[in-house]
């Protein structure tokens, strides 16, 4: 049976607000939190380790405290006030859960997304998700990336972030590891003489996405075997991340 949890002092209620807040505390553990009842129920249909679960007793949980002791998870039943007081949202997700990062090395595969400075998390979320989406066989993080373990950047990933394989990865070692797997790599961009979406090759490549206000690094660039530009017929200049990275996958995949 459940344990029931009031007191914020609670170890593991302390636990879990650290981890919400801290990200040197997250990679510190090797942790990181979820909140939502159908990201709980996803979870315990992927394969991946959830380490404690603490879900609302005013809402709809039943069923869930009985998965979890069918797969030997630590669970806990707590007061909405006390959620409301760890969860970064306005109203009760009615679950949190924390789940070990995954370790993930080297890639396999030839489709893959790169991502430089990328900031927000909700861009961060949503490129995952798409990537899941499209069959992406990895992500890379470049410098300046919000954490993918911030728990914005994983509820807007629904569950995609159970699925998709994203590393971290200083640019010289994603050069050396891409032209091991003979991968071509293309920064996106607006230069001339850049390869047009829609027209160029993009099977077998990795494709670099550019923070929202500046592109992709000079220093990427310089890396890149090529550019790539998606046309735009009206006066915006640029696209938001996340829906450059959706066009420039649905190509990849064409």
């Amino acid at each position: 049976m459940e344990k029931k949890i009031s007191s914020k002092e609670n170890p593991t209620i302390r636990h879990i607000h650290k981890l919400t807040v801290k990200r040197d505390y997250r990679y510190a553990c090797g942790e990181y939190v979820c909140e939502g009842l159908k990201l709980l129920d996803e979870a315990l249909n992927e394969n991946v380790e959830i380490r404690v679960v603490l879900l609302d007793e005013e809402r709809e949980i039943d069923g869930f405290a009985e998965k979890c002791a069918e797969k030997g998870i630590e669970c806990a039943v707590i007061p909405t006030q006390l959620m409301l007081s760890i969860t970064t949202m306005e109203t009760s997700p009615g679950a949190m859960f924390t789940c070990a990062m995954p370790e993930i090395r080297e890639f396999e595969g030839n489709h893959f997304l790169v991502l430089d400075g990328i900031q927000d998390a909700g861009n961060m979320g949503t490129m995952i998700r798409t990537a899941d989406a499209f069959g992406m066989d990895g992500i890379y993080l470049a410098k300046g990336c919000v954490d993918v373990y911030n728990p914005k950047t994983i509820r807007a990933c629904m569950g995609a972030s159970f699925r998709m394989k994203v590393r971290t990865i200083q640019n010289e070692a994603l050069v050396d590891e891409l032209k091991r797997k003979n991968v071509p790599l293309y920064s996106t961009g607006i230069r001339e003489g850049a390869l047009v979406a829609g027209q160029a090759d993009l099977h077998h490549c990795a494709v670099i996405i550019g923070s929202e206000g500046n592109g992709v690094s000079d220093e990427l660039k310089r890396l890149a075997d090529g550019e790539v530009t998606i046309p735009m017929c009206g006066k915006t200049e640029s696209l938001n991340a996340a829906t450059a990275a959706a066009i420039i996958m649905w190509e990849m995949t064409k």
